[in-house]
């Protein structure tokens, strides 16, 4: 037997038809009883089964790996992953490999009767039905000094202080969202009320709090906002750390769980579960020192050295084997789509100006950094609104003036050119003055240009494996 429930509809089938149709000619006799009785009687003889056990112990023989991989072959690719967390691209594609282990789990729970306690469960969300997102959106109506910001369940508020009327004034607008939560008999929990400042001036910080409900709120280093690390300092260097030792442990947990080291097979793993820890939101914290760069590339680095056709060679050759980029190289290529993105009007802008020249096309105007404090003006330099133009206007004309067209489109054009450029990233044991962003390598090859008619080239390093 294939299919229980195909051979549960022929047999009814068959019984139905064996029946046939009664004649009614005596009023006397309850042809619906008969009718029922018959069906009864037939149905039992054709499924030959005397009790329950019997019947579970033929679904129990009919389910075959076959079954439990076509099952998962009917995963749509694009699907949403489970409670598990496992993508449906990697389930798809170790299908054969899942088949045995699932189906003896299913045999186990029919044979003994029990349902694994996690199969039972349910996770239950909203589904959005248009427009605005936010569940209180008319929560900063009255506010009158600070700007609030609202996703889902999380709501923040922001304002400058520069003297301690100006945080007697966030703590009225803060009493104010208290009364509009008592007003739309909203509960909100005050053990997760969080504040975080910038800026120098630590007298002002030291002599200024705020309360809820006559409770101060805790002052914090490091804020989790959306999945993203924010810190009082500005930088991302928390963030990026936390990062490293998520995708660190992910590495580690799939090179202990999967026995190949076959290069699709680990590819797979690598972009379905790694990856995603290493790059979401990316744009926003990508790093511009080159420890932390270095930091990242390790990951990769160091998984790319178990896959077996490329152990022999170093990181910059097995990337190019593995048709791989490296993760500076795609946080770069992050930056660019979502500029692309802001340019088309897909996403919210940010603050960046288009300027269209009459001969070289579409270009970002780069905004000039401000401030007197170095340090102020390399966080800046490096934010993605100063960082995102400054790779947009390195692609050729042809690709910056593509518009009106999918996403999918300008990613393939541009992973077409950028397939042509160098790609080697700084790592461990090779010199921190190399840098791979893309001004740098344009730059570099303009001047291999300028100079190679004289032969004075210099020979390429090799970076440790």
């Amino acid at each position: 037997m294939d299919k229980p429930k195909d051979y549960y509809y022929e047999r009814r089938a068959a019984a139905e038809d064996h029946i046939g149709n009664l004649n009614f000619y005596n009023p006397n006799i309850n042809w619906e009883q008969v009718r029922a009785e018959m069906r009864a009687t037939n149905w039992e003889h054709r499924l030959h089964i005397t009790n329950v056990d019997d019947l579970l112990k033929e679904i129990v023989a009919s389910i075959s790996e076959k079954d439990i991989t076509e099952a998962i072959k009917a995963i749509a690719p694009d699907a949403v992953a489970g409670p598990d967390g496992f993508h449906a691209q990697l389930l798809r594609n170790c299908s054969q490999e899942l088949a045995k282990p699932l189906q003896m789990l299913w045999s186990l729970s029919l044979q003994s009767g029990t349902v694994p306690a996690a199969l039972k469960s349910a996770i239950i969300t909203p589904i959005h039905k248009g427009r605005s997102r936010g569940l209180a959106r008319d929560i900063d109506d009255n506010l009158e000094h600070a700007e609030a910001s609202s996703f889902a369940d999380d709501t923040r508020i922001k304002h400058q202080i520069t003297c301690p009327e100006d945080a007697d004034n966030i703590q009225g607008d803060l009493h104010k969202i208290l009364n509009w939560a008592s007003t739309n008999n909203m509960l909100l929990n005050g053990n997760k009320f969080e504040l975080i400042r910038y800026g120098r001036n630590e007298v002002l910080k030291n002599s200024t709090c705020y309360e809820y409900n006559n409770q101060p709120i805790e002052d914090k280093e490091h804020v989790k906002d959306l999945g993203v690390h924010m810190s009082s300092d500005a930088t991302f260097s928390h963030h990026i750390n936390k990062i490293a030792e998520a995708g660190k442990s992910m590495s580690g947990w799939v090179l202990r769980t999967f026995a190949s080291r076959d290069g699709q097979c680990l590819k797979t793993l690598w972009k379905s579960l790694v990856l995603p820890r290493l790059e979401y939101c990316c744009q926003l914290w990508s790093p511009h020192k080159i420890q932390e760069i270095t930091t990242l590339e390790a990951i990769q680095r160091a998984f790319t050295a178990r896959i077996q056709e490329v152990q022999h060679l170093d990181y910059w050759e097995r990337l190019s084997e593995l048709k791989l980029y490296s993760l500076q190289r795609r946080r770069e290529r992050y930056c660019i789509l979502y500029v692309w993105k802001i340019l088309e009007d897909r996403v919210p802008n940010v603050g960046i100006i288009v300027n269209q020249h009459p001969r070289k096309g579409r270009l970002c105007f780069i905004k000039g950094v401000q401030g007197s404090i170095q340090r102020v003006r390399t966080l800046t330099h490096n934010s993605f609104t100063h960082n995102g133009p400054r790779l947009f206007n390195c692609l050729p004309q042809e690709l910056r003036d593509l518009s009106g067209t999918s996403p999918e489109t300008f990613k393939r054009n541009l992973d077409k050119w950028l397939e042509g450029l160098p790609d080697h990233p700084p790592i461990p044991g090779y010199p921190s003055c190399h840098h791979n962003t893309l001004p740098e390598v344009l730059q570099e090859q303009e001047r291999e240009e300028t100079v190679g008619s004289t032969g004075t080239g210099g020979s390429r390093l090799q970076p440790c494996r």
